[in-house]
């Protein structure tokens, strides 16, 4: 599934440790926001495989993760100002 490259693309921007502007600038791409929508529909009309649902998960985990840091990005800058 294309996804995964995808997925693999937004950790290794967050290893590179970006500016806090970076991070909050930090969109799904058309590719990614298409798949997590085929997604959705497909759960509301059929239900997921186990493929679509180890998918899911991961695009779960990557949001989790990219919360917390636009989170942190901004209690930090916060406490900056």
């Amino acid at each position: 599934m294309s996804g995964f490259s995808e997925l693999t693309e937004i950790l290794e921007f967050l290893a590179h440790l970006p500016s806090p502007q970076e991070i909050l600038a930090l969109r799904l791409s058309p590719t990614v926001q298409a798949e997590i929508d085929s997604l959705l529909d497909k759960n509301r009309t059929q239900g997921l495989d186990e493929s679509d649902r180890c998918l899911w998960q991961h695009y779960e985990f990557i949001e989790h993760l990219v919360r917390l840091a636009k989170a942190q990005t901004l209690l930090k800058l916060q406490q900056s100002a």
